[in-house]
């Protein structure tokens, strides 16, 4: 998953999420655009955009879909923060 800026006319600053395959993530666009309507700033939205990405690599790295989370597995999302060397993706540097 990475964040694209997008240019809009006057340049104006939008972020959008993208999958793997580059195909934005719906339900953050959705969520981004109404912050936009709501008049939120572009460093905002920015911010929003890569906290949700940090979002949507945990669940993709657990196998979870958004519409199922409980309670649960936000404070397991809260502990994967907080522990970034437990994770299957992350090792830590060795030191020589």
């Amino acid at each position: 998953m990475r964040v694209q800026e997008v240019l809009l006319d006057g340049n104006k600053k939008r972020y959008m999420l993208l999958d793997k395959g580059g195909m934005p993530v719906v339900s953050v666009m959705k969520y981004l655009k109404y912050l936009d309507v709501t008049g939120k700033s572009s460093n905002t939205l920015k911010t929003y955009c890569y906290a949700l990405k940090q979002y949507f690599d945990y669940l993709e790295e657990v196998k979870k879909d958004y519409k199922d989370i409980t309670i649960v597995d936000l404070a397991e999302f809260i502990g994967w923060l907080r522990s970034p060397y437990s994770s299957s993706k992350v090792t830590p540097l060795q030191q020589t």
